[in-house]
């Protein structure tokens, strides 16, 4: 298993919509659009977590920097250990 951040997300954006540009890539556990506290607003980031870590790192190198909406995503590595993002 393997943790995806991806930044710079348009707020719009739907978890489904995250699930179906990663799962081009592979097996796509599960999908988080990080909320703001009681609003529920969305923020500008999430997570996905492949199945495969090496299905991941190969949909972060090609999504980084790509066009999503609009929007110019920022994709990377994430150890939830750690909690920080790294380098592919």
């Amino acid at each position: 298993m393997a943790t995806i951040y991806i930044g710079n997300l348009p707020l719009d954006t739907a978890e489904d919509a995250l699930r179906t540009l990663f799962s081009l890539y592979g097996d796509v556990e599960s999908v988080s659009i990080v909320r703001v506290g009681s609003t529920l607003k969305p923020r500008d980031f999430g997570f996905i977590e492949m199945r495969d870590r090496a299905d991941a790192v190969r949909a972060a190198r090609v999504l980084n920097g790509q066009y999503f909406h609009g929007a110019l995503l920022h994709v990377e590595s994430y150890d939830p250990m750690k909690r920080r993002v790294s380098n592919l």
